[in-house]
């Protein structure tokens, strides 16, 4: 769990984490240079729960956190969390019992609920109702490439296959759907259970209001990538028709056109521009 500044959320969220019905665990929390109260939120929890360890770095971003947490995981199976989410009490046990059943599974996500304060916006509610009916490993698979599929925070994933494939990586771009792309490029398989096992707090101070890295434009360029890869693996040479491309669509295709993907044609249903 890499924290900044959580103070406000932290009470709750780190009594979400004792409550699990799991108890053989550890947390492992990088705090990457909170200037609030966290870091004697975290030296008091630390003090009465021997399963928690603290790392405090300086600030280096989410990104450097990350790496830094799962560098010290001594353990096979790591849960992602967020210090201003609320974890359900049976989430790691549930987790951890899907791996048993699929071992096949790099990554096992749940359904998640928003924790907001205020109404969220159309978009984010399309985007929750999307991403909770993705479920099979076929149906994420099969939607990868329209937006992330799983919230970070509610996936647990087998360190060694994420440690495989270079674990986070930095750029302008979220770090958490490029893991994803990556893992599916190199052939692992996703699940989510229709459990909700994770609160996801909604706010405007979060990450993905306010870095750049999660704006559509970096969504798009690492989208589309990671697209132009899958077609030169799987369709090598193969002309390429995309269906449902209006205008803006239509510019954003542009970059295929750059990594060497031959598109023919697009197909509109738009009864103005029939013929």
């Amino acid at each position: 769990m890499p924290v900044r500044d959580a103070a406000s959320y932290l009470p709750a969220c780190i009594k979400s984490i004792e409550r699990q019905s799991l108890a053989d665990f550890e947390t492992i929390i990088v705090d990457d240079g909170s200037t609030d109260n966290t870091a004697a939120l975290l030296d008091e929890w630390s003090r009465r729960d021997k399963r928690v360890k603290v790392a405090r770095t300086p600030r280096r971003g989410i990104v450097e956190a990350l790496n830094t947490g799962l560098e010290m995981c001594a353990v096979p199976l790591v849960a992602r969390m967020d210090g201003d989410d609320v974890m359900h009490a049976d989430r790691l046990r549930s987790q951890c019992a899907a791996f048993a059943r699929k071992p096949e599974l790099c990554v096992v996500a749940s359904r998640v609920r928003p924790l907001a304060t205020e109404p969220l916006r159309a978009g984010m509610r399309e985007y929750l109702a999307w991403q909770n009916q993705l479920l099979s490993p076929e149906a994420i698979a099969a939607d990868l490439f329209w937006e992330a599929p799983l919230t970070h925070p509610s996936a647990a994933f087998r360190r060694d296959d994420v440690m495989a494939v270079g674990a986070y990586r930095d750029g302008p771009f979220p770090e958490d759907y490029e893991l994803w792309l990556r893992l599916h490029a190199a052939g692992r398989q996703f699940g989510k259970l229709a459990a909700t096992l994770l609160a996801w707090r909604v706010h405007a101070q979060s990450l993905s209001h306010t870095d750049g890295r999660y704006a559509r434009a970096s969504f798009d360029a690492t989208r589309l990538e990671y697209l132009a890869r899958y077609l030169r693996h799987t369709a090598p040479g193969k002309d390429v028709v995309v269906w449902g491309a209006g205008r803006r669509t239509r510019r954003r295709l542009g970059a295929l056109f750059t990594q060497r993907i031959n598109i023919v044609a697009c197909i509109d249903i738009d009864p103005r521009k029939i013929g």
